[in-house]
Order: C-alpha cells, then structure tokens, then sequence
C-alpha cells in the first residue's frame, strides 16, 4: 500500500526512511516537500507484511516498483539514514527515472557487503541479540529519546509510529557496478549538532566525489523532526532546480530560515510553537 506521488516544484520527490524510525520519515516537513513519503515493506501501516523474508532488495522492489507502477521521470529520490541504502540500489537499477539524489545523514552501502558485514563484531553480537527476541525476524525499535528527540511532544508523536526493522535488511546486501549515483547528480546533506557517528564514514566518502554537492544543517539526525523548515528549504530548492547538476543558489553550513519563522534569534521555541507556513519552530535558534 503506498501513495500516489505528487510533484513539488515541477518535478517528483521520494522521501526514504531510516531504519526502526522510517514511520516518522516525512517528520514535521510541509505538505509541500512531502506528499509522496513511502513506508517500506514491512514498515509503519505496511508492518503486518513483516516477516524474515523481507531483506534490502524487497525494499529496493518495492521503491523501483511503485516509481515504475507510477510512470514517474526526474524524480528527486531522498534517503534518510538507513534509507541512503536503498536510495543507492534504487538509482543503479533505474538512473534513466531519477532526475536527482538526495542523501540526509545516509548511510552508504558497499557493494556486495551487508551492513551487519561493515560492523565491529561487538556491535554485531549486540545488533544480532536484540533480533532473538522475535526469533530472528526484527530488530526492536528504539525510543524517541534514544534517537536524540528531546521535545515531549515530538517524543510521543515519533514513538507511536516507530515499528520494529526487519533483520534481513541488515543481514542482506545489494551489489552494484557502477558509482553510487550512477552519474546523476547527487547531495549529500550532514546534520552536525551533534556529528551522528554511524553517518561519519559516508560523510567522508561523499566529500571525496568528485561532483557531489555537500551540504551540512547544524541540527539532530532527525532533521525532519528538529529542523524541518531547514529541510524543506534544501528539497524545494534542488527541486526547482531544472539543471539537474546543479543546486541553484547553492549553499553550505547554516541554512537561513524563511521570513515567517526566524522570530528572535534570542528566544527558544515554545513546545508547541511551530510556524503555519513552513513548519518551522517560531522564534528558535539555528540548532
């Protein structure tokens, strides 16, 4: 079950989740940068569909097979954490649909290793117990707070949507010839307030590429839930971006907020003070 995308700024947008937390993917951003999010199988209102079957490429199937059902071109594919993962099989199946990748704080594949291969084997034992609990068949979302979302509110929103990940996405790799990227264009945005450690290795690989634009948000790796105004602004801007090789009025660091939400610089946000334009928290600071 997935929906029917919509474009932004003349072009199609594909928001990718992150692992245990993919339900919340969209986050706080605006209707406008976020009406074709899709939970993966197994995930959010698709996790009756979970079992031990489900591995990386089910999820790589299911993203080609809805941009294929959907007779999408030029889509803008975005990938959150986890999701860079499949964002990355997606485009080499398919470059000729994807007009744009966007990879938030991703985490990268290698080709032909599964991430439970990249890990040190203590964290591997600790990923592999936590999935005995279910026989083998998920890993155990964590709590909101675990994610680092700190706003009572945003904590019980974020955790009655997660759900468990499927181990087989962690156990199961996908292999690819080619540069990720497959020679579309491709930007490479990091949170750093604070540097979330499993995104400092892809992070360095992406700085490396040639051609690869890179951006950094001073914010949480729930970007889409702390700063979502700084998100959407990034997305709108590569999606009116007709070059497709280039991020129009390109920017790095600190991205400055739209008009409706900067307020005092000085102030803190309020809980539940959030701009109706943008999504925004009114008045807060750039963290």
């Amino acid at each position: 079950m997935t929906r029917s995308c919509r474009s932004f700024e003349g072009r199609q947008c594909a928001l990718l989740g992150s692992k245990p937390a993919s339900p919340y993917a969209p986050g706080r951003l605006p209707s406008a940068v976020s009406p074709c999010s899709w939970r993966a199988f197994g995930r959010g209102e698709r996790r009756h569909l979970l079992t031990r079957d489900v591995t990386l490429a089910t999820w790589v199937d299911d993203i080609a097979g809805v941009i294929e059902a959907e007779e999408l071109t030029d889509v803008v594919l975005v990938g959150h954490s986890f999701g860079g993962r499949v964002v990355t099989g997606v485009v080499d199946r398919m470059p000729e649909r994807v007009g744009h990748v966007v990879f938030l704080d991703s985490a990268l594949p290698v080709s032909g290793r599964s991430l439970i291969d990249t890990m040190p084997p203590e964290m591997r034992q600790e990923r592999l117990a936590r999935a005995a609990a279910s026989g083998g068949v998920s890993i155990p979302a964590p709590n909101a707070l675990d994610l680092g979302i700190l706003d009572p509110a945003d904590q019980a929103w974020v955790d009655r949507r997660l759900s468990p990940q499927p181990l087989g996405t962690n156990t199961s790799a996908i292999s690819f010839q080619t540069a990720i990227g497959r020679g579309r264009p491709v930007t490479f945005v990091e949170f750093t307030d604070p540097v979330y450690p499993a995104s400092v290795r892809a992070a360095a690989f992406a700085r490396a590429q040639s051609g690869w634009t890179i951006e950094a948000i001073p914010t949480r790796h729930t970007a889409m839930i702390s700063a979502p105004g700084d998100v959407a602004e990034l997305l709108l801007r590569i999606g009116a971006d007709g070059s497709q090789g280039r991020i129009r009025g390109c920017f790095s660091g600190r991205l400055q907020r739209p008009r409706c939400c900067t307020g005092s610089r000085r102030r803190r946000a309020s809980r539940h003070s959030r701009c109706q334009r943008c999504s925004g928290p009114r008045g807060s600071r750039w963290r």
